[in-house]
C-alpha cells in the first residue's frame, strides 16, 4: 500500500510536468498549426472532422478535445489590444462596426490550458493503470515519460494529437488483461479503445498465446476482428455517410513516385536508412527497437514480442516514421520487456528494480 501511495504522488507530478511541457505546443510551431487544428475538429464551434481524412474515425478524443474547446470560445467583440498583443487565437470575424469586430475566438492561454490538461489527465489515468497492476511501478512510469519527450523533438514536429495517450491507455490496459488472463474485458478494452485509435485492435494478436485451445483462441481474435470492422463501418456511415472500414493512406509518397517508393513503406524504409542525429532508431528512448531484439524464451514473451512486432509492422505500412509519437504504444510494454529480461538476466540487481517477477527460462 504505501508504494501504490508513494506511486501515485509521483504519478500527479510527472503528470503536471507532462502538462507545462506539452502546453507550449498546443498552436504548433510557425507554418504548422496541426495540433490546434487537429484539437478542435469536433468542436461545435468549428467542426470540420469530415476532413481529417486518415483521422476521421478516431472519433472518441475528437469529441473530448472538441467539448473543451467549445468550453473556452467566446463568442462577441474582439478586443483589439489583446488581438494585436498576440493573446488571441481568432477563428471567424462575423463583422465589423468602425473599430470594433465581433467574431469568435479564443485567448491563447486559455486554449493552452485546456490542452496541457487533456494530455496531463490521460497521462495520470495511464499511470493509474500501471499502479494497480505492476507491484512496483515507478521504472515503466519514469521510462514512459522519459520515451515521451523525444515526440517533442524536430523532426517529430512537436506533434501531440487527441488520440495519443488514449492510446497508450487502452493498449497497456489490454495487455495487461491478457497477462491476467481476462480474456472478455480485453475485447471490451478493444471495444472502447478503437474509437480513438484504431491500433488498439493490435492486442487481439495476443490471444494467440494465451493456455486456450486453438479454436478458442480463433474464435476471440475472430469476434475482436468482426467487431472493430463492424465498429468502423458505423462511425464511418453515422458520422460521414460512407461504407468504409481502411482509412489508413497506404500511398503517401510523391506523385511522381514508383513502386515501393511511392508507398508508405518505401518512404519509412527510407526515413530509417537516412543517417541523422534524430533518428527513429532513438524512438521511445529506444525501447522499441531494443525490445525487439530481446530472445524469448517462454510465451508471455513470445507474446510480448508478437504484439510489439505487429504494431510495428503495422505502423511501418501506414504510419509515418518522422512522427514519433505513434509508436507510444509501445512504450511501456516494451519497458516492462526490457525489465523483465535484466531481472533474468542478474537478479541480483534487477530483480529489486524491475516491476515484473522473473519468467523462467525453458531449456
Amino acid at each position: 500500500m504505501k508504494v501504490r501511495f508513494i506511486s501515485l504522488f509521483i504519478a500527479v507530478a510527472l503528470s503536471v510536468t507532462w502538462y507545462y511541457n506539452v502546453k507550449q505546443w498546443a498552436v504548433g510551431v510557425p507554418g504548422n498549426a496541426t495540433n490546434f487544428v487537429t484539437f478542435y475538429a469536433g468542436s461545435k464551434t468549428a467542426n470540420h472532422m469530415e476532413s481529417l481524412g486518415v483521422w476521421r474515425a478516431r472519433i472518441g478524443g475528437l469529441w473530448i478535445t472538441g467539448k473543451l474547446f467549445d468550453s473556452v470560445v467566446i463568442n462577441g467583440q474582439i478586443n483589439i489590444d489583446d488581438y494585436k498583443a498576440g493573446k488571441l487565437l481568432l477563428l471567424k470575424v462575423d463583422k465589423q462596426e468602425g473599430e470594433n469586430a465581433y467574431g469568435t475566438y479564443v485567448y491563447k492561454d486559455a486554449y493552452e490550458n485546456v490542452f496541457g490538461l487533456y494530455h496531463a489527465c490521460w497521462l495520470f489515468a495511464f499511470f493509474v493503470v500501471l499502479i494497480i497492476f505492476l507491484e512496483n511501478p515507478l521504472m515503466v512510469m519514469f521510462g514512459t515519460l522519459a520515451g515521451m519527450f523525444y515526440t517533442l523533438t524536430p523532426a517529430a514536429v512537436y506533434y501531440s494529437y487527441a488520440w495519443d495517450m488514449p492510446a497508450i491507455f487502452f493498449f497497456t490496459l489490454g495487455y495487461f488483461l491478457w497477462r491476467q488472463k481476462q480474456y472478455n474485458w480485453m475485447l471490451a478494452v478493444i471495444f472502447l479503445g478503437c474509437p480513438f485509435k484504431e491500433t488498439t485492435a493490435v492486442i487481439a494478436i495476443l490471444y494467440f498465446f494465451t493456455d486456450m485451445p486453438r479454436k478458442k483462441q480463433c474464435l476471440y481474435f475472430g469476434i475482436a476482428a468482426v467487431m472493430t470492422l463492424l465498429q468502423k463501418i458505423v462511425i464511418m456511415e453515422a458520422y460521414y455517410h460512407t461504407m468504409t472500414v481502411l482509412t489508413q493512406n497506404l500511398h503517401s509518397a510523391p506523385e511522381d513516385a514508383k513502386g515501393l517508393a511511392a508507398t508508405t513503406l518505401g518512404q519509412n524504409l527510407k526515413e530509417f536508412f537516412t543517417l541523422k542525429w534524430n533518428h527513429f532508431i532513438f524512438v521511445n528512448a529506444g525501447t522499441l527497437l531494443v525490445s525487439l531484439c530481446l530472445p524469448a524464451h517462454n510465451k508471455v514473451q513470445w507474446g510480448t514480442k508478437a504484439l510489439l512486432g505487429a504494431f510495428f509492422v503495422c505502423q511501418a505500412l501506414a504510419g509515418s516514421f518522422n512522427e514519433f509519437r505513434i509508436m507510444l504504444e509501445a512504450l511501456p510494454i516494451a519497458l516492462m520487456a526490457i525489465a523483465e529480461y535484466l531481472n533474468t538476466l542478474i537478479p541480483q540487481t534487477a530483480g529489486a528494480a524491475s516491476p515484473l517477477k522473473p519468467q523462467p527460462k525453458k531449456h
